[in-house]
């Protein structure tokens, strides 16, 4: 009931963590809990020199269970499986060349030593060997996979100014399938001395901001409270006499209908205004009113992103330039325009496309991927 109780479609705008390099439509968001934790010890700020080793430090037993929490996450959310099984493979695949090598250097023996090197090198591809067809589709590269276009892997390297990435040495990163996998970040601590020069200060209580982001079709609340029951039972094992307070939100992962009319209106309007053809993506990123929208309105959600490459996405100075807001309120014009013209409120309602009016029939037949 209410204003909002005959809404059959919400378009949510989107800022993305990424540039990208032609327009789009999210169709996945990963979950995301929020954590904070708070260590209390004794009433007050103390100093170490008086009661240093004395006293289980606040601090100490803050920084010991996040580190643990951080490591243990994959066995937590069962993703321990497959990281063996990764290890597996890439133990068989160093016995495979180990075993190659002793039965080049057996059955090429009375080789030149020259050739013997040669072989053996080829059959440990060492990494300035050139890269395999499909070393672009398993890096994440997004462009026409041509020998100057740059790997996601380096695009990321550089847009960051580091000089490796988590997993980089492993055969075949890519970095936009990892964005979608679980993750845990440690946003920072407060409560522990800052100011100017050195003092041996023992904060009486100090505090911890987290977030997990998982997988879209993970439960939230499950997560957070086997984490939560996790940090407990570690808390409990050092026998300490501070005391834990543990705060947490949850946003649960959202997974659209790429085949429903909102999609394709959206797609179709994307088309029409900046004469690209959009993609359908899968989003890192986390979007807590999405799925509140889709549950309580009872109507079908698309998100859209809005962010072009000089906004400052997500970041301690979040902005969006005046003119992609403007550009954003046409394409939710010509959105409404396509929905209105082209399609029944059945399916606009609808799941996935059954029928359309004529004239619509195979519109950008293909555009959907995978």
């Amino acid at each position: 009931g209410g204003v909002l109780g005959r809404v059959d479609c919400v378009c949510v705008p989107e800022l993305l963590g990424e540039v990208r390099r032609q327009p789009c439509v999210v169709e996945q968001t990963r979950g995301l809990v929020k954590m904070e934790l708070e260590m209390m010890g004794p009433k007050r700020n103390v100093h170490s020199s008086r009661v240093g080793g004395l006293i289980h430090e606040p601090l100490n037993d803050l920084v010991r269970i996040t580190a643990a929490l951080t490591e243990k996450l994959p066995s937590i959310l069962n993703d321990d499986e497959s990281d063996e099984d990764d290890e597996a493979q890439r133990r068989n695949g160093k016995n495979a060349a180990k075993k190659a090598d002793a039965k080049n250097e057996n059955s090429d023996g009375d080789e030149s030593e020259g050739e013997h090197e040669r072989t053996g090198t080829n059959a440990r591809a060492p990494q300035h060997a050139p890269a395999p067809a499909n070393a672009a589709a398993q890096n994440g590269e997004q462009g026409d996979g041509g020998d100057d276009e740059p790997s996601e892997v380096e695009i990321v390297r550089e847009e960051l100014g580091v000089v490796a990435l988590v997993g980089e040495k492993s055969e075949g990163l890519n970095c936009v399938e990892r964005n979608l996998k679980n993750n845990i970040t440690i946003h920072g601590f407060e409560g522990g001395y800052s100011g100017p020069s050195t003092k041996a200060i023992i904060p009486h209580s100090v505090s911890a901001k987290l977030s997990i982001q998982s997988e879209s079709h993970l439960d939230t609340n499950e997560i957070s409270q086997k984490c939560s029951e996790f940090l407990e039972e570690k808390f409990t094992s050092f026998q300490s006499s501070n005391s834990l307070v543990i705060l947490a939100e949850t946003v649960p992962g959202w997974t659209g209908s790429p085949e429903s009319a909102v999609f394709e209106a959206a797609l179709i309007a994307q088309k029409k205004l900046y004469k690209v053809p959009p993609e359908i993506v899968r989003s890192g990123m986390t979007h807590n009113m999405a799925a509140c929208l889709e549950t309580i309105l009872k109507a079908k959600v698309v998100i859209v992103p809005m962010s072009g490459p000089t906004d400052a996405i997500v970041g301690e100075n979040e902005k969006i330039e005046k003119s992609e807001l403007l550009k954003y309120t046409v394409f939710c014009v010509m959105f409404m325009n396509e929905l209105a013209r082209g399609f029944t409120p059945e399916q606009i309602k609808a799941t996935s496309l059954v029928e359309k009016k004529p004239g619509l029939s195979g519109m950008f037949k293909g555009l959907f991927k995978g």
